[in-house]
C-alpha cells in the first residue's frame, strides 16, 4: 500500500509540473497528449527509483513520501535542463515574428 500511495503522490506532482509547463506561453506543444504520457511516466520512473533508495535506507514513512513526492515533481526538469545542454532545446521554439514571419 505504501508503493501505491508513494507513486500516485510521484505522478500527481509531476502532472502538476507538467500542467505548468504546458501553462506556459513559450512553450509550443503539438500533441498534449503525448506530454501528458510524458509526464506520467517521468514521475513513475522517479518516483521507483526514489522509493526503492528510500526503502532500503528504512527512512521515516512520511519523509519518505516528500522526498517521493519532490522526485516526481522535479524529474522532468532535470531531464530536460540535461538534454537541452547536451541535445539541444528541441521541445522550445521562439514565437514567430509577426512582421517577418521567421
Amino acid at each position: 500500500m505504501d508503493l501505491f500511495i508513494n507513486m500516485m503522490s510521484a505522478i500527481c506532482a509531476s502532472m502538476a509540473n507538467t500542467a505548468f509547463r504546458l501553462k506556459n506561453e513559450a512553450l509550443v506543444v503539438s500533441q498534449v497528449f503525448k506530454e501528458l504520457a510524458y509526464g506520467i511516466g517521468v514521475g513513475f520512473t522517479a518516483g521507483v527509483i526514489v522509493y526503492a533508495v528510500a526503502e532500503a535506507a528504512n527512512a521515516n514513512k512520511f519523509l519518505q513520501l516528500a522526498l517521493v513526492t519532490l522526485a516526481g515533481w522535479g524529474g522532468a526538469k532535470v531531464i530536460e535542463s540535461y538534454s537541452e545542454r547536451y541535445f539541444g532545446d528541441k521541445r522550445h521554439k521562439p514565437p514567430l515574428d509577426r512582421q517577418t514571419g521567421e
